[in-house]
């Protein structure tokens, strides 16, 4: 019965051994829970949602409708409570309270995270997940958004024509989140590692599937997740025996080791004679010493690309693709859309003549209806008709989709907002511009439900344009 206990939680890919080891963490944990739930007593004073089951907590009803579950438990308790769920008591708080906690100093986002998903032992170089990249990419990307804008938009047409260049009259794609994964990887690339490596294709995989793979592994955790400390010794034991991160960094360590070899040779070389490149791969190198060796360079600059890819890829494409989904879905407002990009695309090439394409980073910021577009997905937040998709929200009111607030959290809030929130808009930004240019984007099967609640899927027909 024990093993058959073990097997549910953990999945039936360990071995005997393994059982065993974990089947004493198992009573270890459960040991620890009960004296942590002594310990805490009702130390709180807001209110601790009722559950029935030690552990399980709320876990279950939250995960089948977390709206339903918070919205119940609003009217019911107020807008602070608590809820034991996936093994933690959380604390909920209503909107007119966000601003308080996130500006709190006791408010980390990195340790939280670090409680639930151990980076630092997967990627087993000691270091907290991204220690410079917040300042790295606030200091060398935001400010030159200017400057990247045009390989971006290069490479997002490259990518597409790649998937749609060569239809006729219309396509229908099963799985269009691929296309736009492949978009942004190779956007992105040219940006973190330059011009002419971001064309290779090693790289780009990596970029495309790391998440993903590191993903497969923690779905290995099963159950175990609910009881947070045995949770993390056992993602130790995962990424000892099976680190997804491992081939991905060989990858990145083989792909950019000889740039990285040959800039800090020309560096030392020529001074301050060299022409320095413009990317992230050079704003990693000159963060460190210049007297590391170039291999130990590489590793830890390895090491950071991990954490950089794992938090821009998948979360760009997830956005860029419920954008995309929307516009098949409320396609009464796509000309509308059309028609502020033609003017804007227009007065740019008047003010910057022969930018490529017409997407320069000023009209693609003068977009405000398509920025008011991609900040109403936050719906639950909106005001006092939060149930109605109201895509003209926050035009001329100063909301830009990069500006965070009290009604808009997907990029966080105070200091630990996302800092590459503005690369970020500005992609998916371009990528909804450029297709919707040039295709007429359509669900096969209008029947499924416009609500934007859910993650998109499904398939999507693409129609050319005349």
């Amino acid at each position: 019965m024990a093993d058959l206990i073990l097997n549910i939680i953990f999945g039936s890919h360990l071995d005997i051994t393994s059982t065993q080891i974990l089947g004493c963490g198992i009573s270890l944990a459960v040991a620890l829970y009960l004296a942590q739930r002594w310990m805490n007593g009702d130390k709180e004073s807001s209110p601790l949602v009722p559950y029935r089951f030690p552990i399980i907590g709320s876990t279950f009803e939250w995960n089948a409708n977390p709206a339903k579950f918070i919205k119940d438990a609003t009217e019911k308790y107020g807008s602070v409570f608590r809820i034991y769920i996936n093994g933690r008591v959380q604390t909920i708080v209503g909107k007119d309270l966000v601003r308080n906690i996130v500006t709190n100093e006791d408010f980390n986002f990195i340790e939280a995270f670090h409680d639930i998903f151990d980076i630092d032992y997967m990627l087993r170089d000691g270091k907290k997940m991204g220690a410079d990249l917040p300042n790295l990419i606030t200091k060398n990307i935001t400010p030159n958004l200017k400057a990247y804008t045009p390989r971006v938009v290069r490479k997002l047409y490259e990518s597409m024509d790649n998937w749609l260049g060569g239809v006729q009259d219309s396509i229908t794609m099963e799985n269009p989140v691929i296309m736009i994964q492949d978009m942004i990887a190779n956007a992105s690339a040219s940006v973190f590692v330059g011009e002419e490596l971001c064309n290779n294709k090693e790289f780009i995989h990596t970029s495309k599937v790391v998440t993903t793979d590191i993903g497969n592994i923690l779905l290995k955790i099963g159950l175990i997740g609910l009881m947070p400390r045995l949770s993390i010794l056992y993602q130790r034991f995962l990424f000892t025996f099976m680190n997804p991160a491992s081939k991905h960094i060989a990858v990145v360590c083989r792909v950019t080791g000889p740039e990285v070899e040959r800039r800090m040779k020309e560096a030392r070389e020529q001074g301050d004679s060299w022409n320095r490149p413009r990317d992230i791969l050079q704003d990693m190198i000159d963060q460190l010493p210049s007297d590391l060796p170039a291999p130990f360079v590489t590793k830890t600059i390895s090491n950071n690309f991990m954490s950089l890819i794992f938090a821009s890829i998948h979360t760009t494409t997830q956005n860029s693709s419920l954008v995309l989904y929307a516009l098949a879905d409320y396609e009464e407002y796509v000309q509308e859309l059309l028609d502020e990009q033609k003017a804007v695309l227009a007065e740019g090439e008047a003010e910057e003549p022969g930018v490529e394409f017409g997407f320069s980073s000023n009209a693609i910021k003068k977009m405000a209806k398509l920025d008011s577009f991609l900040r109403e997905f936050d719906e639950e937040l909106q005001g006092p008709d939060p149930e109605n998709f109201n895509p003209w929200r926050f035009v001329n009111k100063n909301k830009q989709a990069s500006k965070v607030g009290i009604d808009f959290l997907r990029f966080g809030m105070g200091k630990h907002a996302c800092p590459g929130r503005f690369f970020a808009i500005q992609e998916i930004k371009t990528i909804v511009s450029i297709i919707m240019r040039k295709y007429r984007i359509v669900r096969p099967n209008p029947s499924v439900s416009r609500s934007i609640k859910d993650p998109p899927q499904g398939p999507l027909m693409f129609i050319k344009r005349e």
